[in-house]
């Protein structure tokens, strides 16, 4: 069995408010000291984030952002594609 967390919809990497991505990356690293604390390895599953007014530029922003987060917690965010904005094809390129 595996315990995994999937961060609330207001944890959004992809944000293009510089805020709301700072206070992300504090979301995946409490996630990341929780497991930590229990001893266990585990997964955050992520979404893209939004799309804005681009979904291009949405998409660089993700991977910009996601290339500045520490190493551990690149190694178990896992990418989850949505109903609405990001399909798989998407998460698959930006994987």
């Amino acid at each position: 069995m595996r315990v995994d967390i999937h961060p609330n919809q207001y944890c959004i990497l992809n944000s293009n408010n510089k805020e709301i991505t700072k206070n992300s990356i504090e979301i995946l690293k409490f996630n990341y000291s929780l497991f930590k604390a229990m001893n266990i390895e585990s997964k955050i599953i992520l979404h893209v984030g939004g799309k804005y007014e681009n979904k291009e530029k949405s998409i660089a922003r993700f991977k910009h952002n996601f290339s500045k987060l520490d190493q551990c917690l690149k190694e178990i965010i896992i990418l989850e594609n949505d109903d609405k904005i990001y399909n798989i094809t998407d998460v698959l390129q930006i994987c």
